[in-house]
Parts: C-alpha cells; sequence; structure tokens
C-alpha cells in the first residue's frame, strides 16, 4: 500500500509530464503570432485609411477656402500634407455645379463644388489582410 501512494505521489508532482509544457508551448505560438500580426497589419490599414480621409477633406476644404478655384498644385499640397502618413497619394480634382455636371477647372463659377478624392494600395507586410486600395471622396 505504501508503494501504490508513493507513486501516486509521484505522478501528481508532475516528474513524468515534463515536455507537456513544450508541446502546449508548440501548438499555441502559431495562433497567438497570427493574432498578434493580425492585429499590428489591422492598425497599420486602419492607420494609412484615416491618414488618406483626412487627405482628401483636408483638400476639399482648401478648394472650397481658397480665392482661386483652379490652384490645383495648393489642393494637392494640401492632400499631401494632411495625407502623409498614406505616402505617396493618387489625387483626382473634379469640379461639378452640385447636380452631378462634371466641369472643366477653367469652367467654374463661383458655388461651383470641388471633389477631391485621394487613394493608395495597401500592401500587406505579413499577407494577414489581403492588398486593397483604399480611398476617400470628399465635396464641398
Amino acid at each position: 500500500m505504501k508503494k501504490m501512494k508513493k507513486w501516486l505521489n509521484h505522478r501528481r508532482t508532475g516528474e513524468h509530464r515534463r515536455g507537456q509544457g513544450m508541446v502546449e508551448f508548440a501548438l499555441a505560438i502559431p495562433i497567438f503570432l497570427m493574432i498578434v500580426l493580425g492585429i499590428i497589419e489591422f492598425g497599420r490599414m486602419f492607420l494609412m485609411y484615416t491618414s488618406v480621409f483626412a487627405g482628401a477633406r483636408e483638400g476639399a476644404r482648401y478648394g472650397a477656402a481658397v480665392k482661386t478655384v483652379c490652384d490645383s498644385a495648393g489642393l494637392q499640397d494640401a492632400v499631401r500634407r494632411a495625407g502623409f502618413f498614406a505616402g505617396d497619394l493618387a489625387i483626382a480634382i473634379q469640379y461639378d455645379d452640385g447636380y452631378g455636371n462634371v466641369k472643366a477647372c477653367e469652367d467654374t463659377v463661383l458655388g461651383d463644388r470641388v471633389n477631391v478624392t485621394a487613394s493608395i494600395n495597401f500592401e500587406s507586410i505579413t499577407g494577414v489582410i489581403p492588398d486593397l486600395t483604399l480611398h476617400s471622396t470628399a465635396r464641398r
């Protein structure tokens, strides 16, 4: 009976389970790393989208506030200044009369609306999030 108790106590102390922790760690670490890398990639994508959104909004604000309507160089500078976290933004500028009739810059009059679209290709570093295009359009 004493031998049986000694053997049971020996089993409870975990001396026979030395490799169990390493096996559990080896099974859990890939899942944990995928979650951490997903959080990092999503945060990076959110920062870039926020920068693109702010750039388009600032460009539309600048286009509505500037005295010379066709100041596309100044408008693009305003977009790039506000969206500098995103990198090299692709910027499209259009003017319309508010009813959907697109106008050339030379044909615009006071009160016409400026449409600024900023976009960039998001390239995933880890591959957790697929590559996609982030774009935002602001009108004033």
